[in-house]
């Protein structure tokens, strides 16, 4: 579910929210923990995050110039299908300032995780790839 709109002049909000109640419905496959056979049907698919929202808002001022940010929710999920190891979840919070150039040019810097928040970006069964500290990013952006 998802929710865009301009609440108000030049304030721009989208808000999304998804819950997803993932099962593994049919296998023949079993994985083995510590010596104990573990059937996956009826279990949950590996990282497969339950809960996932995000909300993000900017505000257009003084006609050149933009501000906004948000947050990044994702709730925990597992590592394998046979659902023995799990990761947190976590709140990711970014946020943006632009400045328009011309009526063509714009001018961006992004600051994503700027909490510098711990985060596990993706699960696999032998390891985990972690999410990334907090970043900078500018940009250049041109239409024609």
């Amino acid at each position: 579910m998802s929710l865009v709109g301009r609440s108000l002049p030049g304030w721009n909000v989208f808000a999304s929210y998804t819950y997803l109640d993932a099962e593994i419905l049919k296998s023949n496959d079993t994985q083995v923990v510590e010596g104990v056979t573990i059937p996956l049907k009826g279990k949950v698919p590996q990282n497969i995050p339950k809960y996932s929202a995000n909300f993000w808002s900017t505000y257009d001022f003084l006609e050149k110039w933009q501000i906004g940010g948000g947050p990044t929710y994702v709730s925990s999920r597992y590592a394998n299908n046979a659902n023995i190891n799990r990761v947190p979840g976590y709140i990711r919070w970014d946020a943006t300032v632009a400045y328009n150039l011309t009526e063509k040019i714009q001018l961006r810097f992004n600051a994503l995780n700027i909490t510098n928040q711990f985060f596990i970006e993706a699960v696999h069964p032998s390891h985990s790839v972690p999410g990334a500290g907090r970043t900078f990013i500018g940009s250049v952006s041109a239409r024609f």
